[in-house]
């Protein structure tokens, strides 16, 4: 496995928060320092509160918090999606690979999803090597 693989799109981890990138700058962040605060202190008044973002994970469209049971389709759809959305609001990031393990039905919905969003798309491989 050398990319994204079913599992990971179709649990829909897209997280947010404690592994995203830190953000140095904007209206939060400039509002926290006018009240006070400092990177790396904890939030509050005694500095003792939460230090790093708290942690979310998108789940896929439709999908509540006590979904445990999505049909794989929607799942995918949703992961994918997700998956995608998050490489768009990330610059540092230029591409994403796929793991070779897909279907061709897999890798034509992450196709048709990347041009919804604007993205080029392109497989590369034969075989069982596609990606």
């Amino acid at each position: 496995s050398t990319g994204i693989g079913r599992e990971t799109l179709r649990t829909g981890s897209t997280r947010v928060g404690a592994h995203a990138p830190a953000l140095d700058q904007g209206f939060g962040f400039d509002m926290l320092q006018r009240m006070g605060w400092s990177p790396g202190e904890g939030l509050g008044r005694d500095k003792s509160g939460h230090a790093v973002p708290i942690e979310a994970v998108a789940m896929p469209e439709g999908a509540g918090l006590g979904c445990v049971d999505l049909p794989a389709a929607r799942a995918l759809k949703g992961g994918v999606d997700g998956l995608l959305k998050a490489f768009l609001a990330d610059p540092s990031r230029t591409s994403l690979t796929f793991d070779k393990e897909l279907t061709s039905e897999e890798r034509k919905l992450i196709h048709t999803l990347a041009r919804t969003h604007g993205l080029k798309s392109k497989s590369s491989g034969k075989g069982d090597e596609r990606r």
